[in-house]
């Protein structure tokens, strides 16, 4: 799991920021922005600041993650309370 989240940590750094992926043997620095500024020229010049939206979608797919898992557990754990007061029902 640690160098599952350090290798997405790197792919997510390289999305602004260009990223040394080949150092030492190469100091060619790549990132996501240099590649959409020769695929689609428009979208990045256009929107300048279009890194901060993958970061704002990455924050709210958490948040929503978060409450769905707590909203399940909590419903858990009320089906476990009526459960557990009622031992006659199956």
């Amino acid at each position: 799991m640690f160098t599952l989240n350090g290798f997405i940590h790197m792919i997510l750094d390289s999305v602004p920021n260009p990223m040394y992926w080949l150092a030492p043997f190469s100091y060619r620095g790549f990132s996501v922005n240099s590649l959409l500024i020769k695929i689609a020229p428009s979208i990045a010049y256009e929107h300048p600041y279009w890194s901060f939206s993958v970061e704002a979608i990455i924050i709210i797919l958490a948040v929503y993650l978060f409450l769905k898992k707590r909203r399940n557990s909590t419903e858990t754990a009320k089906h476990l309370s009526v459960r557990n007061s009622n031992p006659g029902l199956p």
